[in-house]
């Protein structure tokens, strides 16, 4: 293996120094010395610091190009809010999918509320406005319920084209978040929307700093 692969399977593996190396937060020589010993020990042999200084920078200019490229830059999106959500993790069975199915008739016939389904393999996680939240709880057996948080908010990103054959841009968006130190609840995706499920106390950080990308997409 070359230094110049080791340096970048090792920062591919750390995205918050990959943020940092992009937001030019990082000594170049500093950052070698302590990478040194890891990447030595990788390849088998001695490394000389000015090597990975090289790796790292070419690296930098790498993921740098990268962003600037990236498909949310060349598209552009809308943000939009939504309040008083809660969220359900459930086990999956069949008492489960019937009260998933029910909440879901009665969203549709009222034309209100936001709701979202993610069925796994073992686990159903189901994101809804508070209105609804009596109605679909009633159905459920104590047991079935996992975790159950509230006071939550559903920030969505749509897009004017079809994100999900985009490369990029569930990572730019998330990395954002998480460089803030923003819990993210859930994710939910469509063939144009981005939606995500923080903390109604994170919002507004999380607004603003979405709010930056969406507007970086029409400059």
């Amino acid at each position: 293996m070359s230094v110049a692969k080791s340096v970048e399977e090792m920062i591919e593996s750390r995205p918050f120094l990959s943020e940092a190396l992009v937001k030019n937060l990082i000594n170049f020589n500093h950052l070698a010395a302590y990478l040194r010993e890891e990447i030595e020990r990788k390849i088998g042999k001695e490394v000389k610091e000015p090597a990975i200084v090289m790796a790292l920078r070419r690296y930098s200019e790498k993921i740098k190009s990268s962003n600037t490229k990236s498909g949310l830059s060349q598209m552009s999106c809308s943000l939009s809010l939504q309040t008083n959500i809660c969220d359900f993790n459930l086990k999956k069975n069949l008492n489960v999918l019937g009260c998933v199915g029910d909440i879901g008739r009665i969203a549709a016939k009222e034309s209100k509320g936001f709701i979202n389904t993610i069925i796994g393999n073992k686990e159903v996680a189901v994101t809804l406005s508070s209105s609804l939240k009596d109605q679909f709880e009633e159905g459920l057996n104590p047991s079935d319920i996992l975790t159950y948080s509230e006071d939550l908010v559903a920030i969505t990103l749509t897009f004017s084209g079809d994100f999900l054959a985009t490369p990029g841009i569930v990572f730019q968006t998330t990395r954002m978040l998480a460089w803030e130190h923003i819990n993210v609840y859930e994710i939910v995706s469509t063939m144009n929307e981005l939606t995500f499920v923080v903390k109604s106390s994170d919002s507004p950080r999380a607004l603003g700093k979405l709010q930056f990308l969406t507007l970086q997409s029409v400059l």
